[in-house]
């Protein structure tokens, strides 16, 4: 066999790809020119570009209140600045064990006491 000829049985294998959405393997369609297939169903293309649009809203709405921080900060004065930097720097506690919770017990109710004086008498 010859390198070309070689090729060209290498082309005939199906080729395997994973998808970029949902990451799971499938059959390439064997095809000689054109962009690749990304995505193994049209429903994972679409729910990508629904991810790319979110993660595109979400980067602006983080950008908008990065701009309305800095507005605060920057009426506040250098000792707000300093302090609202250090607060953020501050790392959150490590997770300790959750205690398990335990219900308090209610006292079994006696006898309904009267609420107020005389109540006994206005009772049917």
């Amino acid at each position: 066999m010859t390198a070309g000829q070689e090729a060209e049985a290498a082309d005939d294998q199906p080729r395997t790809r994973t998808c970029d959405y949902c990451k799971t393997p499938y059959l390439m369609p064997l095809r000689t020119s054109g962009r690749q297939q990304l995505y193994c169903r049209r429903s994972c293309r679409q729910r990508a570009y629904e991810a790319r649009q979110r993660n595109a809203e979400l980067k602006q709405i983080h950008a908008r209140q990065q701009a309305q921080l800095g507005r605060i900060l920057g009426t506040l004065g250098p000792a707000a600045r300093t302090q609202a930097a250090e607060a953020a720097a501050v790392e959150p506690p490590a997770p300790t064990k959750a205690k398990a919770k335990t219900r308090k017990r209610k006292k079994p109710a006696e006898t309904a006491a009267p609420q107020m004086e005389g109540q006994e008498e206005l009772t049917w």
